[in-house]
């Protein structure tokens, strides 16, 4: 074999193996933001919760039907029992809450 072949090869093998490490750099994580949400109204002749970002940037009415998993301070609970003012982790979009849990101020569920 002439030189220029071998240094052909040996240029397209480090070729090869620089795209296969490329291939196998682990991607970025992003960076996720958790939001404290509260609950500012609620509406059980139209079944909606509306929750506030704490900072006040955003507003969701979420609905709740039939299977949304509702938990007050912890305990298996109703919509009627959801007030404005308690504190609100929920699950699904707005169209379709899943599950909503809240907490009121004075409860000492979630406090560490």
């Amino acid at each position: 074999m002439s030189k220029q072949l071998v240094l052909l090869i040996i240029v397209g093998v480090l070729g090869m193996a620089a795209e296969a490490g490329a291939a196998i750099t682990k991607p970025k994580h992003k960076v996720h933001k958790t939001t404290t949400w509260s609950v500012d109204a609620v509406d059980a002749a139209t079944k909606t919760v509306t929750l506030k970002s704490s900072g006040g940037g955003q507003t969701i009415v979420g609905t709740v039907n039939a299977v949304t998993k509702i938990t007050v301070n912890g305990k298996v609970g109703k919509l009627e029992e959801v007030q404005s003012g308690m504190r609100a982790i929920f699950i699904g979009t707005a169209h379709n809450l899943s599950s909503l849990s809240v907490t009121s101020a004075s409860s000492k569920q979630g406090k560490h």
